[in-house]
């Protein structure tokens, strides 16, 4: 309704409208207006003028003049004018008319600059407090970005110095076996560590740019949670927590990630264990609820303040940046675990403990019915594989000491391998020796790993070798680039010995493909 009385048609009626009214006014009481015969029409025209601007005004002033001479003037009847003086009060009439529409309209201008003046100020007040709430949140944004990297460079340090020592202590005691053994125990567990802190760095930046893919199969939710307990194992022990998992009666079953969704229970544990004094008591409860599972980590350490819980669901969010905790972390682990959960359409929260003490942090993910014959697939799936054969492997690195050490450490498993520190190099040792799987990195001189895999495929030995790309790099576009150049596998440096020991089981089994999801 107040478009249409804003609309033009409207504000020209209302200017022919009020021309009428005054016209019955003014013969109706002619005795009032006897030496002013367009006295009436002034209204009319302030009226038009002030709500439709000055072309109404002109309208209704045009209008009041006509019907002025052929209604008020004598002849009556005519649009003649014989009497001077009417001739006169008609001129007036037409200049304090138009008048009186210039002014309006400036009027009007005035009043729509005002107007536009208040929204402007009002925008300019949204804008500043935005700018404002803005700059306080890049305030805080870059406040987290420097304590995250202050805790990661301190985080990756840590590692080194036990590693450091322990090979000085190799080299210093070669023959005391003890030694050796506490010093690779003590290497094995920092590599570990530095190895999850850079795994999570680049799944954050993978969830952060989309690029991260759920690779979804059933799978019961036990196997996720032995995984998740297996991954968290040596924190646990190493705090001398005690921790016990209760599990529902019956097998329940979920369509998920079973990497990622282990890796959401195994962040959780780490992060108990983490922020519970040594000897505390962690439990892992898991429980159906309908047709939802829900598995809780609770633990009796230092808690979570109420007004923090968002603060440290967040990205790089901890409770507690003080020095005096040796295991800080990089605020990464609870934020991963929500958005790992999230993209499986589930829910976390986190809160205070039994009776307030410790945090309790609960998960909620769909529980799904197998199909038919599915359990007895993954039971025959699971079952224990057979000897290993011995296969020819070619390692080709750029860096002389991970090629040395992975061929040592295959040939130590039975196989035989050569090794090769460029890409020339790898394709000619590879005609020469024929190999049954190269382990290829991609980042070396002279030709790159996907032209050292192109070339080798295309000698006819090789149409049944496995290749498979050994690089830093993980990003989904690596792994599409490596497929392309004709790589069955892609795996992420350090190798996990228990990962080449699986693969050597399965890259003659037909189930190798495994391998490439997983790695």
């Amino acid at each position: 309704m107040s478009a249409y009385f804003q609309s033009r048609w409207f504000r020209y009626f209302v200017a022919i409208a009020t021309t009428l009214i005054a016209l019955l006014v003014r013969l109706q009481s002619a005795w009032l207006f006897e030496t002013a015969s367009f006295m009436p029409f002034f209204m009319a025209i302030l009226i038009s003028a002030w709500i439709g601007g000055w072309k109404p005004g002109v309208l209704a002033t045009g209008l009041g003049a006509v019907a002025g001479v052929w209604f008020l003037l004598e002849p009556v009847g005519s649009l003649a004018i014989v009497d001077r003086a009417d001739a006169i009060q008609l001129l007036l009439y037409l200049v304090m008319g138009l008048a009186i529409s210039l002014v309006c309209q400036w009027l009007h201008n005035a009043r729509d600059r005002a107007s536009a003046m208040r929204s402007d100020i009002t925008e300019l007040q949204r804008m500043e407090e935005n700018l404002r709430r803005l700059a306080a949140d890049l305030a805080e944004a870059d406040r987290r970005k420097d304590r995250f990297l202050a805790t990661l460079s301190h985080e990756l340090r840590n590692p080194l110095a036990p590693i450091r020592n322990s090979l000085e202590l190799m080299k210093r005691s070669p023959r005391d076996a003890a030694t050796v053994d506490i010093a690779r125990a003590a290497m094995e567990r920092q590599l570990v560590q530095m190895v999850r802190l850079v795994d999570d760095l680049l799944d954050v930046s993978r969830i952060t740019r989309d690029k991260l893919e759920l690779r979804r199969s059933i799978v019961t939710l036990q196997s996720v949670l032995d995984n998740a307990i297996e991954a968290a194992h040596p924190s646990i022990v190493g705090h001398g927590h005690q921790l016990s998992v209760t599990l529902p009666p019956q097998t329940v079953w979920l369509n998920v990630d079973p990497a990622r969704t282990a890796q959401v229970f195994s962040n959780l544990l780490n992060n108990a264990a983490k922020y519970t004094e040594d000897g505390g008591i962690l439990q892992l409860v898991a429980r159906a609820d309908a047709d939802e599972v829900v598995v809780s980590v609770i633990d009796n350490g230092v808690g979570v303040p109420a007004q923090q819980v968002s603060t440290v669901l967040e990205m790089f969010g901890q409770v507690d940046s003080t020095l005096d905790r040796s295991e800080g972390g990089l605020g990464i682990g609870l934020s991963l675990a929500k958005r790992l959960v999230e993209m499986h359409n589930g829910r976390i929260d986190l809160r205070a403990g039994p009776d307030g003490q410790g945090t309790e942090v609960e998960v909620r993910l769909a529980a799904v019915t197998p199909p038919l014959g599915h359990a007895a697939a993954v039971a025959a799936a699971s079952a224990p594989a057979g000897e290993v054969r011995a296969f020819r492997v070619l390692v080709a690195d750029d860096n002389v000491d991970s090629a040395q050490t992975l061929a040592m450490m295959l040939d130590m498993m039975g196989h035989q391998t050569r090794s090769a520190n460029d890409g020339m190099e790898a394709v000619r040792v590879a005609r020469e020796f024929q190999p049954d799987l190269v382990l290829l990195d991609i980042g070396m001189p002279r030709l790159n790993g996907y032209d050292a895999c192109r070339q080798i495929r295309e000698q006819a030995w090789a149409t049944a070798v496995t290749m498979v790309a050994v690089t830093g790099w993980g990003q989904d576009e690596d792994r599409r680039r490596s497929k392309d150049a004709g790589f069955d596998l892609h795996l992420i440096k350090p190798l996990d010995p228990l990962v080449v020991e699986r693969m050597m089981r399965e890259l003659k089994s037909g189930s190798g493909a495994t391998l490439l999801q997983a790695s």
